[in-house]
């Protein structure tokens, strides 16, 4: 079923909900060097601040205070932060919600207030209690704030970072080092394209590469200009914080010392006129253990007891189904079954008045720690191609490959005729399971997400469990494959020196998840891949019911934009924003260093080339390679040469143009149409592939300018 109508038939109840305005009624890195310069003459608008009168001189002397009005919504609720006008828990990400906690790696942990994430229509708010076991924020974040009418003129875009790192950026990010060295964060800046409204829009400023884990940034705005040349100017309590007027803004009082030294400190440091800040605050971000601590221990539990007892685990073959020459040239067997592995997850029901409905989250023992609760059963699919059947060719020996599906499908997508003759070709048996948390079996329960996104721990939890079924299945089917009956009474020869993998589409993105939790697979390859969810769900076609509906029951966009960002706080665990760097730079205790190469499309209609461009300007080892893309080059990214010995992006250009920027999707292509599922079905990209899996380069097999099969 093609996505965009799996999420229409999910989402239809959600169009009857009235969408009404719930609006308030009151990486790569450089050198830190940046111009200070700033005129802050009165504003008319734009931060909710009343600057009618002088709020102070920067050095304290003596002033009256700016009147202000009384104090409603937001700007009166204590769980809000009042440096930004947006939304309640604008400026995002920032420290105000990390207290200290020695428990943590950080030292931080997230306590946002009962009411400072968004609500939903029946008024029921994000709960914050599941993020506090959080100790800080997404390594995929972008910053949201809020500027009436502002003006992006001369702004990074995604086209073009380079004015992100300008001496007189008008946006600065910095990452702090642990010895207070600040270091320049390219990015690029989009206005909310879901809304309408431009005195509404949020900003987004989105990291152009991965951000660092266990890392401290600090942000500034300058110089900011409405949509009319009108100057913008600080809110009063940032102005307060600013101006060490702390006196006039009871709000900010307690925040003093930590601006002074977290913030402004490291600004001034840098050559930044403290004057001149429309805005600026800092954030840290999650550490590893925090993130990737407890599937490491499930891995690593799961593949131990396997080891120990692999007869607990065995595969069970309960159906084969062979082909004639006739019924499928290229496919000798299907094989179906189950395995048998540890269960991490529990049955939990979220009670909406007397109505039930049932998800899972992860069992957890009186000590807040993750404790297997059983076993569970899942199924296997194996495929066999005819080549691989009979006296093995010595020169290109039968090996195994895990397949990873797409979004909400399942294991049995191998049996797809694309797959069909690249693994007769290459002498490659599949074999998959499908991806619990996103697969056919949990889509129904998407449904009850998006009407509450408390219950959003049933994907993020779950999928963690997905991931280590996985990985169960890899060591599985390598040691067991060279004696497993089903193959050896077939005269089926299994070389398993050597496994690899292979995903598509939501198998691309979790398949770099795979990839740098495996020790069973040293190359695999993901096809049209994407990391960081929340940043290409808006730009993925396959979601627009899904945004529909979700601002149905959210409201407004700007509550869409942070419960995105926050529900991201729970997905960086599998999420494959988090792991990219761990696949080859930093590899994981106990784990080797791989190797992955990367297909995606131009112009994808569902998973956005854009993201690995972020990829490929992380100091991770993972490039563009050379002849990209003839129509643009990848800002701040350099293109490695083939052949290469590594991981790399080989981008597929089919036609289609490059999306108009902005959170959106592609505009329809009605001469090429969508080419998300084109490469894998193109000779040249599998036999490019195949290369890579057997002897671990990147050639080129598109003529040297790039690949545009068309």
């Amino acid at each position: 079923m093609r996505l965009q109508t799996r999420w229409t038939l999910l989402l239809l109840p959600m169009l009857v909900i009235g969408c009404s305005d719930d609006s308030k009624k009151t990486s790569t890195e450089t050198d830190a060097t940046a111009d200070g310069s700033s005129d802050t003459s009165a504003d008319t608008g734009g931060s909710g601040a009343d600057t009618t009168t002088d709020t102070g001189d920067s050095d304290g002397s003596a002033q009256a205070c700016a009147p202000r009005e009384p104090q409603e919504g937001d700007a009166a609720n204590p769980d809000c932060d009042p440096l930004n006008d947006g939304h309640c828990a604008m400026p995002w990400p920032s420290n105000l919600y990390l207290a200290d906690d020695a428990t943590t790696a950080t030292g931080k942990r997230l306590t946002f207030g009962a009411t400072t994430l968004p609500k939903n229509f029946q008024n029921i708010y994000i709960d914050p209690a599941p993020y506090s076991r959080r100790d800080g924020y997404s390594v995929g974040t972008p910053l949201l704030v809020h500027f009436a009418n502002l003006d992006t003129t001369g702004m990074a875009d995604e086209r073009d970072l380079s004015a992100s790192l300008a001496d007189d950026a008008k946006v600065l990010w910095f990452k702090v080092a642990s010895d207070g060295t600040l270091s320049r964060v390219p990015y690029f800046v989009e206005l909310d394209s879901q809304d309408p409204d431009p005195a509404k829009k949020t900003l987004f400023v989105r990291p152009g590469v991965i951000l660092e884990e266990a890392t401290h940034y600090v942000v500034a705005f300058r110089n900011l200009n409405d949509t009319n040349g009108a100057p913008i100017a600080a809110s009063a309590a940032f102005a307060a914080l600013r101006d060490g007027r702390i006196d006039c803004d009871d709000r900010v009082a307690g925040r003093a010392a930590h601006f002074d030294e977290a913030v402004f400190g490291p600004l001034e440091a840098a050559g930044i006129d403290r004057a001149s800040l429309t805005l600026a605050w800092d954030f840290n971000t999650m550490s590893g253990e925090n993130m990737h601590g407890d599937i490491l221990r499930m891995r690593d539990e799961v593949l131990a007891s396997i080891d120990a007892d692999p007869a607990a685990s065995a595969l069970t073959v309960t159906q084969i189904t062979a082909y004639s020459e006739a019924e499928n040239p290229y496919i000798a067997f299907d094989m179906q079954g189950t395995f048998l592995i540890p269960n991490y997850t529990e049955e939990k029901t979220f009670y909406q008045g007397t109505d039930g409905v049932t998800g899972y989250v992860l069992h957890r023992d009186a000590n807040d720690r993750i404790v297997a609760s059983g076993t569970t059963e899942m199924p296997v699919w194996i495929r066999v191609p005819r080549s691989a059947v009979g006296t093995p060719d010595p020169a290109k020996p039968n090996r195994l490959v895990q397949f990873g599906h797409g979004l909400f499908g399942s294991g049995s997508e191998i049996t797809t005729p694309t797959i069909d003759k690249v693994a007769f070709d290459h002498h490659l048996i599949y074999f998959s399971t499908s991806w619990a948390g996103m697969a056919e079996e949990d889509y129904g329960r998407a449904n009850f997400m998006v009407f509450d996104l408390n219950r959003f721990v049933w994907l993020t939890d779950r999928l963690q469990q997905g991931i280590v079924n996985f990985l169960a299945l890899g060591r599985l089917m390598k040691t067991q494959a060279p004696t497993f009956e089903p193959f050896t009474s077939r005269n089926i020869t299994v070389d398993n020196s050597e496994m690899y993998y292979s995903g598509i589409s939501q198998g691309g993105i979790l398949g770099a998840t795979y990839m740098a939790l495996t020790t069973d697979v040293a190359r695999g390859h993901v096809g049209v891949p994407g990391q960081n969810f929340t940043s290409f769900l808006h730009r993925s076609g396959a979601f627009d019911q899904f945004f529909v509906a979700l601002k149905g029951a959210l409201r407004t966009p700007n509550n869409v934009a942070v419960a995105l960002s926050t529900v991201q706080l729970l997905w960086d665990s599998t999420d494959s924003v988090s792991h990219y760097r761990h696949i080859t730079a930093e590899p994981y205790p106990g784990t080797p260093a791989h190797t992955v190469l990367a297909g995606p499309a131009k112009g994808d209609y569902l998973v956005s080339p854009l993201t690995m461009e972020v990829v490929a300007r992380t100091d991770i080892g993972f490039p563009i390679m050379a002849n990209y893309d003839d129509e643009r080059t990848v800002s701040l990214a350099t293109e490695a040469p083939y052949p290469r010995t590594g991981s790399g992006t080989v981008l597929w250009d089919f036609g289609n143009e490059w999306p108009t920027p902005g959170n959106h999707p592609p505009e329809v292509d009605v001469v090429n149409g969508d080419p998300h599922g084109k490469p894998r079905a193109f000779d040249l990209h599998n036999e490019q592939m195949d290369t890579f899996f057997r002897t671990g380069q990147i050639v080129d097999l598109c003529g040297g300018d790039g690949c545009h099969p068309n």
